[in-house]
């Protein structure tokens, strides 16, 4: 029996331990699990269509996804999926990838392309996914591709003599170095049989001249897949023709026989917006009532204590008041690449508060309406009385123009700890070079239209340190809520460990919003899209006028009573003069007597 009862105790103790452990892998956060293998999503063909107006029955959509961190003789491609393209979209798509392949510290990025004959629709920039992006809902806008002001004619050839079916694919790629951007592709879908010649075009106008580019290529047929892991390095203007060579890779693609249905993507992000909106208002309009109440109040009060102010307040009111209210930082924003900005770009420019950790905030911003040509000045002015000595504040700013923009990659340090303020250089960075991680997600809490002049401030921070991880800027003219956000981070510079946030700001002329509350993304389990930051009207806007310092010099008015008593209850002047004259005329009686009466001396 003894037995028997120690067997049935260990089994007890063995599904006890199973169950245990069941019940902790469940509270394993999303974000620390192993990747899914899978990346689903559509593409939104909308109004990119060709010439003709609509895709034909021969369009074929290809979408890749990418080691955007991987060295030059490494493996570029993880996954690719190649499909018919079924009506006008969206289009459905399933991309597998080995999980075992990922990387936590790397970025990966997801392009696709559709390709109708001679015309071929693609994403604009890479989609952050897997590390830096979600895995699921993705929804990639397709555009047309640009001619392109210039081409590189790359031939692709391998030297095993397998043949290619009709489902192969070959693709050709320039990656900026340093950054994993692709600044350029081709694709085909017809290829043949190797070699392969492609024709990359690219605008020359985005070739920053200080880096270093380099070209690699691929072919997928099935799982099958033959790769450059020697990249060939190209100059971008010239009109050599490079050759690439691919090896077969020990390693499978692995593939999925059927796309899944599309998600509603669109639908879950639009439903949570109306919710909130409701909310911050309800809580905004009592506000600004109350301090009208308030200002009253005091101004009566200080009006016994002024008899002993007059005198500093003549000399510290006028001295204290216009000097330290208001200071500026000037400087310019320049770029590395040679584009011409167009007439309707514009620029934001941000003072931001970085030292004090949860208090990373906007001080103040502007939007330059007609930013011209590089390097573009702007002069901000801020509020000294938000200043504080042992912070630090630097200058962040965006210039957007259509699909091209130019981000901050750090902010410049202004105004404290010996930091300029004036002559300060603001070097900004071409958008998708920072685009290897993004958190995306809608600006809510706004009830009325934004003006001509409105711009938003969005940043990813590291709450207890101050850290910022992500900045980008937008104008907003005539935005309304929900507003779109996107922040680009550096999957790199990410630490599991930490806790990150959203904060967003928008300023409209004198009105402002903040967030209400800074949602946690990322880590922990956190989401990286579709994340809601809802906002609230900045109560300081309402005080601003400052009504109690204007009214502080009325009590200079009390020094005026004082002389009142030598009008009306104080002795009169005739009075005074009368018994002076009778008290120095009995000084004087009193001197003469005395003398009469001495002695005469002999």
């Amino acid at each position: 029996m003894s037995r028997r009862h120690s067997r049935w105790s260990a089994r007890r103790v063995l599904l006890g331990f199973v169950a245990a452990s069941a019940l902790l892998l469940q509270l394993v956060p999303a974000s620390l699990a192993a990747p899914s293998g899978t990346v689903t999503g559509v593409l939104e063909v909308g109004g990119a269509l060709t010439a003709e107006g609509a895709l034909t029955a021969e369009a074929v959509a290809v979408v890749t996804i990418v080691d955007a961190g991987a060295g030059s003789a490494e493996p570029l491609i993880v996954g690719q999926q190649r499909g018919p393209v079924q009506g006008a979209g969206p289009l459905p798509f399933a991309v597998r990838y080995d999980p075992a392949r990922i990387n936590p510290v790397r970025p990966y990025l997801l392009y696709a392309s559709i390709v109708d004959g001679e015309a071929v629709l693609q994403s604009t920039t890479g989609v952050p996914v897997i590390t830096g992006g979600p895995e699921t809902d993705l929804v990639v806008p397709m555009a047309l591709r640009p001619a392109g002001a210039a081409t590189l004619t790359i031939s692709v050839t391998k030297k095993d003599e397998t043949s290619l079916s009709d489902a192969a694919v070959v693709q050709a790629v320039v990656v900026k170095v340093g950054a994993g951007r692709l600044a350029a592709r081709a694709i085909s879908v017809a290829p043949g049989q190797a070699p392969v010649a492609l024709s990359i075009p690219y605008d020359p106008a985005l070739v920053d001249p200080f880096a270093q580019y380099l070209a690699k290529a691929a072919i997928i047929d099935g799982g099958n897949v033959w790769e450059s892991l020697v990249s060939v390095q190209v100059v971008p203007g010239s009109t050599d023709p490079v050759t690439i060579e691919v090896t077969a890779l020990p390693t499978q693609l692995p593939t999925i026989p059927a796309s899944p249905a599309p998600s509603t993507s669109p639908g879950a992000t639009a439903a949570p917006t109306a919710a909130p909106t409701a909310a911050p208002t309800a809580a905004l309009t009592p506000a600004p009532t109350p301090t009208a109440a308030p200002t009253a109040a005091p101004k009566p009060t200080p009006t016994a204590a002024p008899t002993a102010t007059p005198g500093p307040s003549a000399t510290a009111g006028p001295t204290a008041t216009p000097a330290p209210t208001e200071g500026a930082v000037d400087g310019t924003l320049v770029y590395r690449e040679p584009a011409t900005l167009s007439g309707a770009a514009k620029a934001v420019v941000a003072l931001v508060d970085e030292g004090n950790g949860s208090s990373v905030a906007v001080v103040a911003s502007e939007v330059i309406e007609t930013p011209g040509q590089q390097p573009i000045a702007f002069s901000l002015t801020y509020a000294t009385a938000e200043i504080q000595a042992d912070k630090t504040y630097t200058i962040r700013a965006a210039i957007v123009d259509g699909d091209n923009a130019w981000v901050s990659a750090t902010g410049a340090p202004v105004i404290t700890n010996g930091a300029p303020s004036s002559g300060v250089l603001v070097s900004l960075t071409y958008r998708p070079d920072l685009l290897l991680g993004e958190v995306t997600g809608t600006l809510t809490g706004i009830d009325e239209p934004l003006g001509d002049g409105a711009s938003s401030v969005t940043m990813i921070v590291q709450p207890d340190t101050g850290t910022v991880l992500g900045f980008d800027a937008r104008p907003q003219p005539g935005a309304v809520a929900p507003i779109p956000f996107s922040v680009p981070f550096n999957v790199a510079d990410v630490d599991p460990d930490v806790a990150y946030v959203v904060t967003g700001e928008i300023t409209d002329g004198e009105q402002s919003w903040e967030s209400a509350t800074s949602p946690k993304v990322i880590t922990g389990g956190n989401p990286l899209s579709g994340v809601e930051v809802p906002l609230a009207a900045v109560a300081t806007p309402t005080p601003s006028p400052s009504p109690s310092p204007t009214p502080t010099p009325a009590p200079s008015a009390t020094p005026v009573p004082t002389p009142s008593p030598e009008e009306g209850g104080g002795i009169p002047p005739w009075l005074i003069l009368v018994v002076a004259v009778i008290v120095i005329g009995g000084i004087a009686a009193f001197l003469f007597a005395r003398r009469r009466a001495a002695p005469t001396p002999p």
